[in-house]
């Protein structure tokens, strides 16, 4: 699905006001993990796509300069991202709730 028609229920002040409260979010939970660091520089210039199902909403998340960023998703002109998730926002949820077991739900989220 192509950007545009992904985020277009979105006025563009709004999507860039939440990519810039989600990076902030991102980021201070990613520096209360202290491993987390030198994993972003190794990440540095890398980017996950991500596309929520039933909402309608995708976005990139980025490295750079060891914080993530939280951007609009790429055009067709761009290089892919070098991962893409896709999944409902309640699947991916349950990923960071505790489970009792290993596995994904098949289905639920697709990580590619």
């Amino acid at each position: 699905m192509a950007a545009s028609e992904t985020n277009a229920w979105i006025p563009r002040p709004l999507r860039e006001a939440g990519g810039r409260l989600l990076s902030r979010a991102l980021n201070r939970i990613a520096a209360l993990d202290p491993g987390m660091q030198p994993a972003l520089t190794r990440l540095d210039g890398r980017r996950i796509g991500v596309h929520l199902r039933g909402a309608n909403l995708a976005f990139d998340i980025a490295v750079r300069d060891g914080r993530l960023h939280v951007e609009a998703p790429h055009r067709e002109t761009d290089a892919a991202p070098d991962r893409r998730v896709a999944a409902t926002p309640f699947a991916l949820l349950a990923l960071a709730l505790p489970r009792d077991d290993d596995g994904l739900p098949p289905g639920k989220v697709e990580i590619a």
